[in-house]
């Protein structure tokens, strides 16, 4: 095992350095499919500049804001497995196994995303995992499952970095309500608290959850609705079984219980894994898209190339890799395509109807809800959508 774990390194460094001299200036893969008008030298969308359809935008605000008051275990949050681990922000550049799997050998895939962590949010994504390591004098984003630190260099996405990235995007017209929940997978403890809280602190102040503020409500976690209402935007999470040390003094991680699972365990709906709907826990299902030549092969374990039946199944965390906008579309089980077709009113009721892709014919006994109800047109971060409690 160990020797196996050398030769990923040895691999991952190698192909690291030989970007250097391997370049393209078209747009490729993904990227090339995605739209966007501009990719950097590796032939990557530049972050902020995928495309994303309003209409994906309206539906996937809509599931979100019918669900502001559910516990907060049981709010459905799509998420991204190895966020940071991606093409955009400079992780895998020089990346050539083509998206999907099973991919055409001999090829690479370091990375796990395509898309940058501002595109990922733009599309629809709420929860971001984080790999933090503490190299060339800087608290750095890598991926690497080693103490020995040869694959994080200087070119690393800076940890504060992550966090200025999301604090402007929340700042966009249209954002300042929504909330981000940050998976923080340290895999070994790092120390260096004060440059792991600083920028936190810094991008965030009070706007972040704290051990504190949970305590506040007796150790149980408030809905979408009282973050909201408390200002709340940003959870910085490690599992409540992490090390001590990896709470970084407990100023702003928060531990949290939920149950992680590799989607090739998964089984569609009705038998959803095993997932118990008496179960009060957090499901996570994630798979891996990664490719390590001669010696890993991520998509053999299991990848997420659909989310229809993990939502009819109401997994809470949907952690996919390679997300995209098309991906994103097959979470969508409120507004078919192109509805709303006519101008939505103030007290419009919406039905969701049987027949609804994502619901597999079967909506009342796969989504907690039947009917919404309208109260706003516009949809702001103050605007609600409710669940019609009569029906």
């Amino acid at each position: 095992m160990k020797n196996k774990h050398l030769l990923i390194l040895l691999l991952t460094f190698f192909l690291n350095v030989s970007r250097y001299f391997v370049a393209s200036i078209e747009c490729t893969h993904l990227s090339a499919d995605s739209g966007c008008d501009e990719c950097n030298d590796w032939g990557h969308c530049v972050p902020g500049s995928v495309p994303v359809d309003p209409w994906l935008d309206f539906a996937l605000k809509t599931q979100r804001e019918i669900q502001l008051d559910e516990p907060f275990a049981n709010y459905q949050m799509f998420d991204s497995h190895n966020a940071f681990n991606n093409r955009g922000d400079g992780f895998g550049g020089n990346d050539t196994c083509s998206w999907p799997p099973p991919y055409v050998r001999p090829c690479q895939s370091w990375a796990n995303h395509e898309f940058s962590l501002i595109d990922q949010l733009n599309m629809g994504v709420r929860g971001l995992e984080l790999d933090n390591w503490w190299c060339h004098d800087a608290m750095r984003l890598a991926h690497m499952g080693s103490n020995l630190k040869i694959i994080c260099f200087e070119r690393n996405k800076l940890w504060s970095s992550a966090f200025e990235d999301i604090a402007n995007w929340l700042a966009k017209d249209g954002n300042e309500g929504e909330f981000v929940r940050l998976y923080i997978n340290e895999k070994f403890p790092q120390g260096h608290d004060d440059e792991f809280n600083d920028p936190i602190w810094e991008n965030f102040g009070n706007r972040v959850v704290t051990p504190e503020y949970i305590e506040s409500y007796g150790g149980v976690w408030p809905t979408m609705r009282t973050l909201r209402e408390d200002g709340k935007n940003l959870a910085v999470m490690i599992s409540n079984g992490a090390d001590e040390e990896k709470a970084h003094g407990g100023l702003y991680v928060v531990r949290y219980d939920w149950r992680d699972n590799g989607i090739g365990g998964f089984t569609p709906y009705p038998k959803c894994g095993g997932k118990d709907v008496d179960d009060p826990r957090t499901w996570r299902y994630f798979g891996d898209a990664t490719h390590y030549p001669i010696v890993y092969d991520g998509p053999t374990g299991g990848i997420i190339l659909d989310f229809k039946e993990l939502v009819k199944c109401h997994i809470q965390w949907l952690s996919a890799d390679m997300v995209h906008p098309q991906m994103m579309r097959t979470g969508v089980f409120t507004w078919a395509e192109g509805e709303p077709s006519l101008d939505l009113q103030s007290g419009t009721c919406v039905a969701l109807a049987k027949t609804i892709e994502a619901c597999g014919g079967n909506c009342l006994s796969t989504i907690f809800f039947t009917l919404v109800k309208v109260l706003k047109t516009k949809m702001s971060g103050q605007s609600v959508i409710q669940e019609d409690p009569t029906v």
